[in-house]
């Protein structure tokens, strides 16, 4: 009859949907993923959690920071954010990524970005503007920044070299 033809279709149009649904989801990739966790770690740096900052990081992370310092380890680093949050009560640094490039591996990725850093000094306000590069890798199925560095181009500040 009609009714049992059109009961044997409809859990056929249901399965097509469901698929059809499923197909269309946006799937997050790897480059969105580290995007990301560069949004938590600036929201990490915000709200002053040196334990969430460092937890981004490498056991054998590496920096060279704006000035020119290299500092290693994710220890090091721990105390370098420690002094620098004491030292300025309002510290902010953004970092905004303008690309990033996952390996055709899956394992490591290329971020390219500018940041800015900003406090307040006894003198005025104090404000750093530069070009960053970021090397991720995959650690145990999550994304650890290897290393980085940063490169200042702009200050704005009475204490400019």
């Amino acid at each position: 009859t009609g009714d049992d033809v059109m009961s044997m279709k409809v859990p056929g149009l249901m399965l097509l949907a469901v698929l059809g649904t499923a197909q269309s989801a946006p799937r997050q990739l790897p480059a969105d993923d580290v995007r990301s966790l560069r949004k938590q770690s600036n929201a990490a740096i915000a709200r002053h959690d040196v334990e969430a900052v460092v937890s981004f990081l490498d056991s054998e992370y590496q920096i060279t920071v704006g000035s020119g310092d290299l500092f290693h380890g994710r220890a090091a680093e721990l105390e370098a954010w420690r002094a620098e949050f004491a030292r300025a009560a309002d510290l902010v640094y953004v970092r905004t990524p303008e690309s990033v490039e996952v390996s055709t591996s899956g394992e490591r990725a290329a971020e390219v970005g500018v940041w800015v850093g900003a406090w307040t000094t006894l003198s005025g306000p104090h404000r750093l503007r530069g070009r960053y590069a970021a090397h991720w890798r995959k650690v145990d199925g999550s994304w650890k920044i290897r290393s980085e560095l940063f490169v200042t181009l702009n200050c704005e500040s009475v204490r400019c070299p």
